[in-house]
């Protein structure tokens, strides 16, 4: 499976980055003239070559989002697989919590998980990662119920910066691996930690 993107971004690249080489060189070839100054023509062509190189670089890394909408038990989990060509859903399945959940191809399952004050860890085992969530679903569920006692709308860059803001998690995905795209889980529809859901939206 390739995006569109992915064979533009492929096709781009292939196109300018032959470019890169011979720039470089004219450059210092305009830098060593003695007979003539070229130092502002070198100095131009420099910096066309640093253009094309950085603007390849970018575009070699653009990514295709798949967002992913529903409700709770609709089916999301056999669509994300059905997208990955693989059963990602056994790895990025995770204990329910209000935030966008990242999955891209990787070759060793990984989990980073990030709060609202862009505090990140790291997980390799399942079982920790899992527990981090459960808990962190606890801790958010008590604000929640303050917030709403104190007749405030919660909002946890407000109320909790501990809550987590996304998870990003890596598995090992043919279909993800060749086209570049990201699966992105959002929380599921008619939940009641629903908070920021169009925020988070906007955001991505």
């Amino acid at each position: 499976m390739r995006t569109q993107l992915s064979q533009f971004c492929d096709q781009f690249v292939h196109t300018l980055r032959p470019l890169v080489e011979p720039l470089s060189r004219a450059s210092t070839a305009f830098e060593s003239e003695t007979s003539v100054d070229l130092s502002e023509l070198a100095d131009e062509v420099g910096e066309l070559r640093a253009a094309i190189e950085a603007l390849c670089q970018k575009v070699a890394g653009q990514r295709s989002y798949v967002l992913i909408f529903g409700p709770l038990k609709s089916g999301k989990s056999t669509l994300m697989n059905a997208i990955a060509g693989s059963y990602v859903s056994e790895v990025s399945s995770l204990p329910a919590y209000p935030c966008l959940v990242f999955v891209s191809h990787g070759d060793q399952p990984a989990w980073s998980v990030v709060d609202y004050r862009g505090k990140q860890n790291e997980y390799r085992d399942p079982s920790a990662v899992h527990q981090r969530i459960e808990t962190a679903h606890g801790e958010l569920a008590e604000h929640i119920r303050a917030a709403e006692d104190a007749g405030e709308l919660f909002d946890p860059q407000q109320h909790f910066l501990d809550a987590i803001r996304r998870i990003d998690v890596q598995v090992s995905a043919a279909n993800l691996k060749t086209s570049g795209a990201v699966l992105v889980d959002t929380p599921g529809l008619y939940t009641r930690m629903r908070f920021g859901y169009d925020r988070m939206t906007r955001e991505f």
